[in-house]
């Protein structure tokens, strides 16, 4: 056999043949690997001898051809054939590299052990014959090519193995190939599933260590995801300051993400791959419909299916990558692990896991999909302004977060400040969606918290609405903000259709539905509307109070005026729900809690009257307004 794997030579009857020339090794890898059996005398001399002039580089490869004819006199072996033009292999040559090409999947115990007597090392490892760099990176590259089909053989093999015969082999291989990561990942899997945490976390302390200590490197990003995703609670993320401090203006303005596919285990259910698949597939439209930054598509991030995941998005641009792998349980059954890594700093931000069992996820898929999407969103969101804070860099995305910080809808400075922001992001990216909507929606919440009718702020909110939604029609919150501007501006129907529009794009957007809520209670839809905000309080069962304003109003419209007290009475922040407060009070026999929150209102609007209510109230049915006028002047209200 021909070994070229490992130190380069010949054996024949369980000895080694000696006398060949280093480069007849070369010559002899190159044949088989890089020209498919045969090669022109011509190629041959200008790739082994690529510095060399020609007559050089030819006199060479003829002292080389003599060397091997005359090896192949002495042991009666043929290696090649040579023309005047052209050198090929013997046919049917045994060569080992050509054994690991071919290798099937090692289904047995046999095959598995001769394929770890094989593999003697890297191919031509140590060979110290002169090659200049062109032939050098081809040798490289196949060497690295070589090592992976090893690498995966074996590891297919270990994952088929019992529980202690896998570990062994795995510990063996990584002795093998002790600078390759793909076996340090299978091992924590294995381990992992088998021991659990601590023997995970024990491995990877080891294996720091040592590549710090021998190489003087740090785990890849790869690893260091994996063992986040295994160990969430044991390997913290990295903190955003740290990520930060990565960061440099020559960012993009807007965050490109790019989530891959799941990595599967060998074995894993086909259908359970493809829920998977879906699933994932689902955390990137639910971050699409939502976004603050560019997603790339499910089918982009498929052709990077399998790859590093750094090194995948690379010519992508992208700026954040999410690794996802589907793990056997412990218990029995699979999870979906998840972590988001900083690709220009190779810092993993978080890592998460979920049961994945298909009962359930049939249920619940979509809830999934918010949950990871809205940790996605967090992280990113946290980087962005950590980045700010400690670098002063600027960007339309930081700005809009900034602005969205500051977004209070009844406190008019907060408004200001945010559409501030909105503005100065505005002006980085003119046709940044999530600038224009935010900017859309100070301008109506203004109008509230002015108590005015301000037709022109509330017009102009409209006009910025619409030009977002012709961006991206895709995005509900263009939707959204149409709806909020075109009920202040009395089009009740158009609000309706608007606000439609955006919960088919959110069908589990909370806000959003929200709103619905309050447009429909507008439209004296108000079974509709208790309805909904109930449907929204289901997927945020800790909201912010305006979400018991429109309860406590769709109630109170329904003549349910005890419940609609209850639910205004949760309302601690916000003053300008007094009036609608002491009305239900009022309506429901609670006349020291009228009293109350009558006087609260006076405080603050001691020059408001009901007169000017119906200014106010956009409403389908006007006897809804007579309704509330007649509570609150039973609330004592002038």
């Amino acid at each position: 056999m021909l070994k070229l794997l490992g130190e380069p030579h010949v054996e024949a009857a369980g000895a080694r043949l000696g006398g060949l020339p280093e480069k007849a090794f070369v010559l002899l890898a190159l044949l088989l690997l890089e020209y498919r059996g045969a090669a022109s005398r011509d190629r041959l001399q200008t790739d082994l001898w690529e510095h060399s002039s020609r007559d050089k580089a030819a006199a060479s490869l003829r002292w080389l051809l003599s060397s091997i004819r005359g090896w192949e006199h002495t042991h009666g072996q043929t290696l090649v054939h040579t023309t005047r033009t052209a050198v090929s292999l013997q046919p049917n040559l045994n060569i080992d590299v050509a054994v690991l090409l071919d290798s099937p999947a090692l289904e047995t115990q046999p095959q598995l052990e001769a394929m770890l007597r094989l593999y003697g090392g890297p191919l031509l490892q140590d060979l110290a014959s002169d090659m200049g760099p062109q032939l050098s990176a081809t040798l490289a590259q196949h060497r690295a090519l070589l090592q992976g089909r090893f690498i995966a053989l074996i590891l297919a093999a270990a994952e088929r193995s019992p529980g202690e015969q896998a570990e062994r082999l795995l510990r063996q291989l990584q002795r093998m190939v002790p600078d390759d990561e793909r076996v340090t990942r299978a091992l924590l899997l294995h381990l992992h599933r088998e021991q659990g945490d601590r023997a995970v976390a024990q491995e990877f302390e080891s294996f720091k260590h040592r590549l710090k200590a021998e190489y003087e490197v740090d785990p890849s990003v790869e690893t260091l995801a994996l063992a986040a995703q295994l160990m969430p609670h044991r390997v913290p993320a990295t903190a955003v300051d740290t990520v930060a401090a990565a960061l440099t203006a020559n960012e993009p303005a807007i965050p490109k993400v790019a989530i891959l596919p799941p990595t599967v285990p060998l074995g894993a259910p086909a259908r359970l791959v493809t829920l998977g698949q879906a699933l994932v597939e689902d955390v990137v439209l639910y971050l699409c419909r939502a976004r603050t930054f560019a997603l790339f598509a499910p089918y982009t991030a498929r052709q990077l299916d399998g790859a590093e995941p750094v090194t995948a998005v690379a010519p992508l641009g992208a700026t954040f990558v999410g690794s996802t792998r589907l793990l056997p349980a412990a218990g029995g059954g699979y999870r979906l692990t998840f972590s988001l890594i900083h690709a220009p700093s190779r810092q993993i931000l978080f890592a998460d896991q979920f049961a994945f069992d298909e009962d359930d996820l049939e249920r619940r898929a979509y809830e999934l999909a918010q949950v990871v999407g809205q940790q996605v969103s967090f992280a990113i969101q946290e980087t962005a302004l950590a980045t700010h804070r400690a670098t002063g860099s600027n960007s339309a995305y930081v700005q809009t977060l900034l602005g969205l910080r500051q977004l209070q809808p009844f406190d008019l400075k907060a408004l200001r400040r945010a559409r501030g922001h909105f503005a100065q992001a505005l002006e980085l990216s003119p046709n940044y969606v999530p600038a224009l909507t935010g900017m859309a929606r100070t301008l109506t919440k203004e109008r509230l918290a002015l108590r005015r009718s301000e037709p022109e702020l509330v017009a102009k909110a409209s006009a910025i609405a619409e030009r977002a939604s012709d961006i991206d029609p895709t995005d509900p919150e263009t939707w959204r903000e149409q709806a909020q501007a075109r009920l202040y501006l009395h089009d009740i129907d158009s609000s309706l259709e608007f606000s439609e529009r955006a919960t088919t794009g959110a069908r589990h957007y909370a806000d959003i539905l929200a709103e619905k809520a309050d447009i429909l209670t507008h439209a004296s839809r108000s079974a509709e509307a208790k309805a909904t905000i109930e449907q929204a309080l289901r997927l945020n069962p800790m909201p912010p109070d305006w979400y018991f304003w429109v309860k406590g109003t769709a109630e109170f419209f329904l003549g349910q005026h005890a419940e609609a007290l209850n639910s205004l009475l949760q309302i601690k922040t916000i003053p300008g729900a007094s009036r609608l407060t002491a009305a239900a009070a009022a309506m429901a026999g609670e006349m020291a809690i009228a009293a109350r929150y009558r006087r609260r209102w006076l405080e603050l609007y001691p020059d408001s009257r009901l007169a000017d209510v119906p200014k106010f109230m956009p409403h389908a049915d006007r006897q809804d307004v007579q309704h509330f006028i007649d509570a609150a002047r039973r609330a004592g209200f002038p």
